[in-house]
């Protein structure tokens, strides 16, 4: 299950900050995993990506209209 969600999140971050804010999600994961356990730190995972994904979607569909409008 985890591997599931970092796997969504490798797809979903934006590439400029990938690594930043994939170490920051694997740091905070971890932290809740050693405090409330595997189920918690799994549901509070899930949890922040959903919560992200209709910020990191509206800002790859914003971006690609803008580079695809400045090409015409």
């Amino acid at each position: 299950m985890k591997a599931t969600a970092f796997f969504v999140l490798k797809h979903v971050l934006p590439s400029h900050d990938w690594e930043n804010l994939f170490n920051n999600f694997e740091i905070l994961y971890e932290a809740e995993l050693q405090q409330k356990g595997n189920f918690h730190a799994q549901l509070w995972l899930w949890g922040q990506i959903l919560k992200s994904l209709p910020g990191f979607i509206s800002a790859i569909i914003y971006w690609r209209y803008t580079m695809f409008k400045n090409y015409l």
